[in-house]
């Protein structure tokens, strides 16, 4: 474990600098989601402003997400919750749309165990986001331009939990220091080769 930087005392940060274990795996998924299975938890979620397609072998990402707030789905649309959980864990999306901005609400995001190799900048200008689950995806992949973790993610200033554990990553971006409120970051099972300054300091 690393100690928290000087600016925040009760950060635990889990990130390791040398962590070339391979990348772990989780279940898998048990066969593709129909059109009307999302549906019925796209109209749940607007119920309960949670919506979980954990573990239905999608292998996109459900477009309609980003559009939620335009969603239709129940009686008395008015009285719709807010989309403020999202769980697509246990999946085979490949990639999030840059869209995914438009849900301003969402606080908990779940993307564990995909084939995700570059993270959108939209994600990380979620302003009421404070759960980022993107373990055991392809991250830092060098089969892919630009995967890995962009310094934007420094906007996501109620960002309070990032766990990264199971990917390629051979770095951390530096803006994880501005992140004022995060307590917990968890980057093992990694390639990391250094850490950030931030990080870094801390541990003298």
């Amino acid at each position: 474990m690393i100690a928290a930087p000087k600016h925040n005392p009760n950060i635990d940060y889990a990130a390791q600098a040398n962590n070339n274990m391979a990348a772990g795996k989780s279940n898998v998924p048990q066969g593709p989601a129909s059109q009307k299975a999302i549906e019925a938890a796209l109209k749940r979620a607007q119920q309960t402003g949670n919506l979980n397609l954990q573990g239905k072998g999608l292998k996109a990402f459900p477009s309609d997400i980003c559009n939620f707030n335009e969603l239709r789905l129940i009686d008395n649309f008015w009285e719709a919750y807010d989309l403020q959980k999202v769980d697509l864990s246990n999946n085979e999306i490949e990639s999030i749309p840059e869209e995914i901005v438009n849900q301003e609400t969402v606080v908990s995001f779940n993307f564990n165990t995909n084939k995700l190799a570059v993270v959108p900048n939209g994600l990380f200008a979620l302003p009421t986001l404070k759960f980022l689950d993107l373990s055991h995806n392809i991250l830092g992949t060098k089969a892919v331009p630009n995967s890995y973790l962009s310094e934007a993610i420094g906007q996501c200033q109620s960002l309070v939990e990032l766990h990264l554990a199971g990917n390629q990553l051979t770095h951390l971006p530096e803006s994880l220091g501005d992140l004022a409120n995060l307590e917990i970051l968890n980057a093992k099972d990694n390639k990391l080769q250094a850490l950030p300054y931030v990080l870094a300091s801390s541990t003298d």
